[in-house]
């Protein structure tokens, strides 16, 4: 009868190799990347816009809009930001009705369906 010695456990990996280490580097590198294309895009942006002489601040809300919007009582002399507001209300007011109209009517089918 022969006896096998036990084998010694083997020598572990190098850090390089530990599947964690290399998620965790892969990770930070696609990281690295996306936010160097970022900030090229942005600075390539920048550049451009002052070239061109484009403004980039948010001026353009203090000045006149210009348009009627139909079922306000909104005036073209008022200012672009007041057409936002404007507009930002008559989106609620859409959504609101849409809900109330979809929760009856889903009510009704529901009980129509009993």
């Amino acid at each position: 009868m022969t006896t096998v010695a036990p084998r010694s456990p083997s020598p572990s990996a190098p850090f390089w190799r530990d599947a964690r280490f290399v998620r965790i580097v892969a990770q930070a590198v696609l990281l690295a990347a996306a936010v160097g294309v970022v900030a090229y895009l942005l600075g390539n942006m920048r550049t451009n816009l002052r070239d061109v002489g484009l403004p980039t601040g948010y001026g353009y809300l203090d000045q006149p809009y210009g348009s009627d919007i139909p079922f306000s009582s909104f005036r073209p002399s008022q200012s672009v930001w007041d057409a936002l507001k404007v507009g930002y209300a008559n989106t609620l007011r859409i959504a609101a009705a849409g809900i109330v109209i979809s929760l009856i009517l889903g009510v009704i089918i529901g009980v129509a369906r009993l």
